[in-house]
């Protein structure tokens, strides 16, 4: 059975305490995902994406969270996040081509609790999720994994992960349920 849950489609400075927010992620200089660049109207057309996305910057002295214009509405120091939980939604999404086609898409959860609230943030690339790990073990940030990710070997392929796996992983877990997506594709 698949789950529900509401997806920011604009206004995420208001929305990304109260629902799933997709946010680019910046870290170290690099962003995840790493997007390609888009030519001709059908790629921009099959690329379409409908929630906004802000993007989440982390440096070694502050997070930042922008809203899907680039204004910055959250700011806080490292030593103000009280607890993270990291995870992976499995959806389908509608493929192209003849007929319905469905295609798997994966999605990194970082749900982060600051002392100003807890920010419900998704990610299209999952390999943010080693560097993810790694920052909030540098900070010392209680991490909750239902999926046991800080298990996996440092040269786990995530691009190879598959929704199979994501199932089997799941079990009893809150990211055991297949969640809905609507007309959204993974943006790479």
């Amino acid at each position: 059975m698949a789950a529900v849950a509401p997806v920011t489609v604009t206004n995420i400075a208001d929305n990304i305490d109260r629902q799933l927010t997709f946010m680019d992620i910046e870290i170290e200089q690099k962003c995840y995902p790493h997007l390609k660049p888009k030519h001709g109207w059908l790629e921009k057309a099959m690329s379409y994406n409908p929630y906004a996305v802000g993007l989440l910057t982390i440096t070694s002295g502050r997070i930042t969270l922008a809203d899907e214009h680039g204004h910055v509405f959250r700011s806080v120091g490292p030593t103000m996040m009280t607890a993270a939980q990291l995870g992976i939604y499995r959806s389908t999404t509608h493929g192209f081509g003849n007929g319905i086609r469905l295609e798997d898409r994966l999605t990194v959860n970082l749900e982060l609790t600051t002392t100003s609230g807890t920010y419900h943030l998704l990610n299209d690339d999952l390999t943010v999720i080693p560097v993810l790990l790694t920052w909030l073990a540098s900070f010392d940030v209680p991490v909750t994994d239902p999926l046991h990710l800080k298990q996996l070997p440092a040269d786990f392929n995530w691009q190879q992960v598959t929704a199979a796996e994501i199932a089997k992983w799941s079990v009893s877990t809150p990211y055991a349920a297949q969640m809905t997506t609507l007309g959204a594709r993974n943006r790479h």
